[in-house]
């Protein structure tokens, strides 16, 4: 939807006989296009036609009212918030549809461990999972580290470990 601005238009010329001149109409302004009343147009061709110029020599220049201005942001900052308000909602339902079909899993897992009936209990293979993401989580850190100091090197030249210049 293209916003219709309301505001002035005005065209500066200089005439055949070297006067500048300013003629100014209300006027709206839709999708870039300047729209003036048939008066206020007429009028307006008229005096660049008595300036001895045609009306595709002269430039028109639109002003957006204060009014208008303020109206057209609210209308702006309303359609930016329902915008990012359905993104947030669509990120928020994947999420909300991931964390279903995780729990869906993990409660078939327990289940599982509960039906074989091998003396396995889920606590124990909850605590081993724990230990194992801890691990990988260390790996992550390390990797992390290591990859910052990379980039520290390359972009700084010198090592930030040794403080050694010669990299």
């Amino acid at each position: 939807m293209t916003y219709t601005r309301h505001g002035t238009a005005t065209a500066k010329f200089k005439g055949i006989d070297g006067l500048e001149r300013t003629l100014i109409a209300p006027a709206t302004c839709k999708a870039g296009m300047i729209v003036i009343s048939a008066d206020h147009r007429n009028e307006m061709v008229f005096a660049i036609l008595a300036a001895g110029l045609l009306p595709s020599q002269v430039e028109l220049q639109f002003v957006e009212n204060e009014a208008s201005r303020d109206a057209r942001l609210a209308h702006e900052r309303d359609r930016d918030l329902a915008e990012y308000a359905e993104r947030l909602f669509n990120l928020e339902q994947s999420f909300a549809d991931q964390k279903a079909e995780y729990q869906d899993a993990l409660d078939d897992l327990r289940t599982e461990i509960d039906v074989r009936g091998m003396g396995i209990k889920y606590p124990e293979v909850a605590a081993l999972v724990a230990d194992r993401m801890s691990a990988v989580k260390a790996l992550d850190e390390k990797a992390a580290h290591y990859a910052n100091t990379a980039l520290y090197e390359e972009l700084f030249g010198f090592s930030a470990e040794t403080g050694d210049g010669n990299v």
